[in-house]
């Protein structure tokens, strides 16, 4: 009889599992607006040393993305390359897709009219304005491509447009990615964007009849709380000359300089496009590595200021390497080893709430040191 009790709980709770909404931690893309800044919940899974997604609308609209949010405060913008690369990111879901279960969702897609930015093909200013496609992949890891659950058509429209899905996975799958996508009928790879905003719950339903299996209106979804950081002005900043030893040349780099404490979150949240490593290397880029030596180099002029670095746990040999080519820049900046902490996280388990940056497997945040 009790053996009877315990199995009938479990199907109970199975069935009660089964049909549970998977609410996405920051669905509106909400976040600090910036080029390679990713929204919170959200990290980029480019590589190969091309830029990260951004949070529009950037301020005085930078690359001529001027659309306004369909929802919130900001977006997500990806792009398509005439390299052969594309953007992708990775969220980890509250709860799993499960294997055999069918879900409902939908999402705000359009596109930029117009988009420059340089080509690493050409090494020139190049135009993205052409269409491309929203592809949604289950994965079982961060990143992870192991099921293509749908495909949106080519948005070739500057008016948000709500798209509609239906998917149904052959594994149970904890983590959901988006990825800019060349149109199908393309011969050859170019340049194109994507929008990205308001991106619903994801709602169990039957896979025959299509009906939801759980009351949507009745969902309480919770906002997701971030600081807003303002990017420095021209009126925050003052100009340094910095003289730095690149190869066998000297170099005069000119930073920016902050003019109070205040504006160091913005001012890294400014540099986030030139911080990181680019898969499997533990040297930085040289345009990396004045990312940093610029944030390092104003975080050492303020006593009370501390800059925390988390980098993507990669295993102990590429981990250490890594953490010691960002300790000689931050001592060529003259940042003390007082004044910082270097940590890994494991992307399956990291809550980066707070942080800035991660497009190229490197966070940072900045602010006094909590005791």
């Amino acid at each position: 009889m009790k053996s009877l009790l315990y199995v009938a709980l479990l199907l109970i709770a199975f069935a009660s599992h089964a049909q549970a909404p998977i609410l996405l931690t920051n669905p509106s893309f909400e976040g600090n607006v910036g080029y390679g800044v990713l929204p919170g919940g959200w990290f980029s899974c480019t590589f190969n040393a091309e830029s990260p997604p951004d949070t529009h609308p950037v301020p005085e609209g930078a690359f001529g993305v001027t659309q306004r949010p369909k929802d919130g405060v900001s977006y997500l913008g990806m792009v398509v390359r005439d390299n052969g690369t594309s953007e992708l990111v990775s969220h980890k879901l509250q709860q799993p897709f499960l294997a055999g279960q069918c879900y409902s969702l939908s999402v705000y897609l359009c596109k930029s009219e117009h988009l420059s930015s340089r080509s690493r093909l050409t090494n020139r200013e190049a135009d993205y304005d052409n269409p491309a496609v929203l592809r949604l992949w289950g994965g079982a890891s961060p990143c992870g491509k192991k099921e293509l659950l749908a495909v949106s058509p080519p948005i070739g429209h500057a008016a948000w447009v709500k798209y509609s899905f239906q998917v149904k996975t052959l594994e149970t799958l904890q983590y959901l990615s988006l990825e800019a996508y060349y149109v199908e009928s393309s011969t050859r790879v170019y340049n194109g964007n994507i929008l990205i905003d308001d991106f619903s719950p994801i709602l169990p339903i039957d896979c025959g009849t299509l009906q939801y299996l759980v009351n949507a209106d009745t969902l309480q979804i919770p906002p997701y709380k971030f600081k807003k950081e303002a990017l420095p002005t021209d009126s925050a900043l003052t100009y340094s000359n910095y003289f730095k030893n690149i190869g066998s040349k000297t170099w005069m780099l000119n930073l920016n300089e902050v003019l109070k404490p205040e504006d160091l979150p913005g001012l890294v949240i400014s540099n986030c496009d030139r911080i990181g490593f680019e898969r499997g290397e533990y040297k930085l880029p040289v345009s990396y590595e004045i990312g940093l030596l610029e944030i390092a180099y104003n975080v050492a002029k303020f006593p009370d200021q501390y800059l925390e670095i988390a980098i993507a746990n990669r295993g102990d040999r590429l981990n250490k390497r890594r953490a010691k080519a960002i300790g000689h820049v931050l001592k060529d900046a003259g940042l003390v080893k007082r004044k910082y902490s270097i940590t890994f996280i494991q992307l399956a388990d990291a809550n980066m709430a707070g942080w800035s940056c991660g497009g190229q497997e490197v966070w940072l945040r900045v602010g006094p040191k909590q005791e």
